[in-house]
C-alpha cells in the first residue's frame, strides 16, 4: 500500500516525527486472532490519546485540516469518544510516525499517544471498528511461571517499560495480569508482544485491550408515546394498577408472592448509574471499570452519547416498589451494583464480571454488544463465572438472524425483545402514532424475549438524562430495555430460593415463557427446555409461573402449604348369596401421604388398588384431608370400579365424582360410595384425586 509522506509539520514537529517512527512503525497491516478472524489497518481513522480532559469543541478547533472528528453514520448510534480518547478522520494518508508528530505538536504536553483503527470486514461500518490500544498488553502466565510472577513483572519494566495495574490485574482473571506501557518512544504493545509470543514457557496467552468506535449498547432511545408499564403485566410481574398492587385475595401476579430480597444483588454492566436517584437502591456505589476505582457513576463523555443507558436498564430491573415514586422494577426490592464503562474494552468487561464475582452477585445484566475479534478471555471469564451467577445479554437490535456477543455465548442467556402484541420487536412494530423500531436480532443460541417497546423507566436525574425535564423516560427500547427484564425476574428466582444454582434458575425461566408470537413451536434436540424456535426462543418470559414453579424448589416459603390424606379404601361383596367378602387398603399404604401445595398449585393422585372380589360389589372411599392453613382448596375426585385383570382395563362397571371444598384451617372428610351391580370374579377400584390450593391471602 503507497502511503503519502506528509511535510506540512515545522522542523520541531519533524524532529518529534522522527523519534515516534521508531514505535509507530511497529503497527502491521493486518493482525491475525487466535480464533482465525482478521482486521486490517485502515489507514484514514485514527485514535487520539491525550493526558488530560478535553472537550469535543476544544479537539476540534486544534485538528487541523484534513483531520475532523468521526462521527456516526448512523443517527442511532454514538460515538465512542471519551474525554480523553478521541476517534480522528484524515481524508488523506499520512504515516503512523507523520501522524504522532503532527499530532504531538499541536497537543504538546497534553498529547499521550495516537494509534491506528483496524476494520473487521465481517461486521459492516463503524460497528466493525476498533482500535487496539497501543500502550497495553494483557499476559496470562503459565501455571509453572506463575510463581515467578513479580520477578518477571521487573525484569518487563526494566527492558520495555512496561508495568502492572495491581487494581486492574485484580480483576483480570487466573494469572492474567494487565500491564501499562509508561513510555512509548522505544516501544508499543505491537513490538512487546512480537518478542514476547516465543515465550510458551512463560505466556499461555499475550493479548491486546480493543476499544471500539462506536459504544456497543443495544437500544435507541425514543420521544414519549404513552405513560404506563405495559410491559410488567404483559410478563405478569404486575397487576392492571398503574401502582403494584396490594396482596389480592387471589393470587394473579409474580408481586404478589415476591418482590425481591434485598441479599440479592444484580450487576449492571453498563454506562454506570445514577446514584443519586432516588427510585434505585444500591448494594454499593460499584466501580469504574477503567480506573477499577471510584464508583459506578457514568463518566460523562465529551459529546452525545447513551450515559443514561445503565440508568434507564436498572429501573427495569429494580426500581423500588412501592414507594410511590416514579416506576417499579421487575425485582423492586433487589438491590443493584453499578459498574460503569468508560473505554467500552473487552478488558472493562473481563473486569467488571469478576468484580461481580467477588461482590457475590447472583445476575449480570448486560445490555451491549461487542463486536471484538477474539473472545476467548472473555469466554473463560464467563465460563468460570456461569456457575456462579446468572448471565444475562441482549441479542441486537439490527434485525439480524445473527445474534450479538455476548449474548451468543453458551455461559449466557441470550434476550430477545417482544412487542405489545407479543411478536418478536421488527421495523413494523410501532404503537399508534409512533415510528418504526429496529428490529431484535434471533438465531440458534435465543433463550427467551422480553418487553422492549416504549418501556417506562428511570433516567438520569438533571440535565444529562435522555428527557433533561424528567427523571423517567416512557420511551426506552430495544433489546437494551428486554434483558432487564428477564434480569429482574431471575433475581425474584434467587429471591424467593436462594440456594438454586443460575442452570436451575434458566431451566425454570425458559420453562415457564410463554408460547406467543405467530411462529409455531417445536421440540429441538439443540433446546431441551420445551418447545422452542428462531425467533421467541422458548417464548415470552412469564414471572409469575416462573416464581411458583421456582417455589416448588423450596417448601419453605412461607407462602407454600401442606394437605395432608390419609384414611381406608375398602371393596365389600354385598351379594345376597355371595361370600360376603370385605377387603381394605389404606392410601398411601397406611402412611398419611404430605403433599406441598403452592398458589394455585395442583396435586394429582391417581391410587389404584386391585383384589379379588367376586360378587357384587360396593366400593367405598373414606380420606380425611387435613388442611391446616389460610387458604381453603378444592378437591376434585372420581371414584371409579373397574372388572378385570388389571388397571389398563376399560371395563368400567361404576363411578361417582364430585367436588370437595375443604375451608382455611379447616378438615375435610370424602365418604363416597360406588356400586358395581354386575357380578364378576375381579373387581378393582380407582381413585382419582385432583387438589387445588384456591388462593392467598
Amino acid at each position: 500500500m503507497s502511503v503519502i509522506i506528509h511535510n506540512c509539520c515545522s522542523s520541531t514537529n519533524l524532529i518529534i516525527s522522527s523519534i515516534f517512527n521508531i514505535y509507530m512503525a511497529d503497527f502491521p497491516d493486518e493482525i491475525v486472532y487466535p480464533s482465525g478472524v482478521k482486521v486490517y489497518i485502515d489507514r484514514n481513522r485514527w485514535l487520539l490519546g491525550l493526558k488530560k480532559p478535553y472537550t469535543l469543541n476544544q479537539v476540534t478547533s486544534t485538528l487541523p485540516s484534513p483531520m475532523t472528528l468521526e462521527n456516526p453514520v448512523n443517527p442511532d448510534e454514538r460515538m465512542n469518544h471519551t474525554n480523553k480518547r478521541f476517534w480522528i478522520y484524515n481524508s488523506e494518508l499520512y504515516t503512523p510516525a507523520d501522524m504522532s508528530g503532527t499530532l504531538h505538536n499541536l497537543f504538546v504536553q497534553d498529547f499521550d499517544w495516537v494509534a491506528p483503527v483496524y476494520n473487521n470486514p465481517d461486521i459492516s461500518g463503524q460497528q466493525g471498528m476498533i482500535c487496539p490500544l497501543p500502550h497495553v498488553l494483557i499476559l496470562t502466565f503459565t501455571t509453572q511461571a506463575s510463581s515467578d510472577e513479580s520477578s518477571i513483572s521487573q525484569d518487563l519494566y526494566n527492558h520495555y517499560s512496561i508495568k502492572k495495574s495491581i487494581e486492574k490485574s485484580k480483576y483480570s482473571g487466573k494469572n492474567t495480569y494487565y500491564y501499562e506501557i509508561e513510555d512509548l518512544n522505544n516501544f508499543n504493545a505491537f513490538k512487546i508482544k512480537s518478542i514476547l509470543d516465543s515465550d510458551t514457557d512463560i505466556y499461555s496467552l499475550i493479548r491486546f485491550e480493543h476499544m471500539p468506535m462506536i459504544i456497543p449498547v443495544s437500544n435507541v432511545p425514543n420521544d414519549s408515546q404513552y405513560a404506563g408499564q405495559w410491559s410488567m403485566r404483559k410478563i405478569r410481574a404486575g397487576g392492571l394498577a398503574t401502582t403494584p398492587p396490594t396482596l389480592p385475595d387471589r393470587v394473579t401476579t409474580a408481586w404478589d408472592l415476591a418482590i425481591g430480597s434485598q441479599d440479592v444483588v444484580i450487576a449492571v454492566l453498563d454506562s454506570g448509574c445514577d446514584l443519586n436517584h432516588p427510585d434505585l437502591k444500591f448494594a454499593s456505589s460499584g466501580v469504574n471499570l477503567n480506573t477499577m476505582a471510584g464508583n459506578g457513576s457514568p463518566v460523562e463523555p465529551p459529546g452525545p452519547t447513551d450515559i443514561g443507558h445503565g440508568t434507564a436498564v436498572a429501573g427495569i430491573i429494580a426500581a423500588t416498589i412501592n414507594n410511590s415514586l416514579g416506576v417499579a422494577g421487575v425485582a423492586g426490592n433487589c438491590k443493584i451494583l453499578p459498574l460503569a464503562f468508560v473505554n467500552w474494552t473487552e478488558e472493562e468487561l473481563i473486569r467488571g464480571i469478576n468484580f461481580a464475582k467477588m461482590f457475590n452477585a447472583k445476575v449480570i445484566n448486560m445490555s451491549i454488544v461487542f463486536n471484538i475479534p477474539d473472545v476467548t478471555a472473555v469466554e473463560e471469564t464467563m465460563r468460570e463465572t456461569s456457575a456462579d451467577i446468572l448471565l444475562c445479554a441482549s441479542t441486537g437490535n439490527v434485525n439480524s438472524s445473527t445474534i450479538n456477543y455476548p449474548a451468543r455465548s453458551k455461559y449466557v442467556m441470550a434476550c430477545g425483545g417482544s412487542d405489545q402484541n407479543d411478536n418478536r420487536q421488527s421495523p413494523t412494530s410501532s404503537p399508534s402514532g409512533g415510528t418504526a423500531y429496529t428490529g431484535s436480532n434471533f438465531g440458534p443460541e435465543l433463550s427467551v424475549v422480553a418487553p422492549g417497546i416504549m418501556i417506562s423507566t428511570t433516567d438520569m436525574t438533571g440535565s444529562l438524562g435522555y428527557d433533561p425535564s424528567n427523571d423517567y423516560i416512557t420511551g426506552f427500547f430495544g433489546t437494551s430495555a428486554a434483558v432487564p427484564h428477564l434480569s429482574g425476574l431471575a433475581g425474584l428466582i434467587f429471591s424467593v430460593y436462594p440456594d438454586i444454582n443460575p442452570e436451575e434458575a434458566r431451566n425454570i425461566i425458559e420453562r415457564t415463557a410463554d408460547k406467543v408470537g405467530t411462529l409455531p413451536y417445536s421440540k429441538d434436540p439443540d433446546h431441551s427446555n420445551g418447545t422452542w424456535n428462531i425467533e421467541m426462543g422458548y417464548g415470552r418470559i412469564n414471572a409469575l409461573r416462573a416464581i411458583l414453579a421456582a417455589a416448588s424448589f423450596n417448601p419453605d416459603s412461607p407462602w407454600y402449604r401442606e394437605v395432608i390424606i390419609e384414611g381406608p379404601m375398602i371393596l365389600h361383596d354385598y351379594e345376597d348369596f355371595g361370600d360376603d367378602e370385605e377387603k381394605t387398603a389404606s392410601f398411601n399404604g397406611g402412611v398419611p401421604a404430605t403433599y406441598q401445595l403452592g398458589p394455585f398449585d395442583t396435586h394429582v393422585d391417581i391410587p389404584v388398588w386391585i383384589e379379588k372380589v367376586g360378587g357384587e360389589v360396593r366400593g367405598e372411599v373414606r380420606l380425611t384431608l387435613d388442611w391446616k392453613t389460610d387458604s381453603s382448596i378444592d378437591v376434585n375426585y372420581n371414584i371409579r370400579l373397574y372388572e378385570g385383570t388389571s388397571e389398563d382395563t376399560t371395563d368400567l362397571d361404576g363411578e361417582k365424582s364430585g367436588l370437595l371444598n375443604v375451608p382455611k384451617d379447616g378438615v375435610g372428610n370424602l365418604k363416597e360410595t360406588v356400586l358395581n351391580d354386575d357380578e364378576g370374579d375381579n373387581d378393582f377400584i380407582k381413585l382419582d384425586l385432583k387438589i387445588t390450593n384456591n388462593k392467598r391471602i
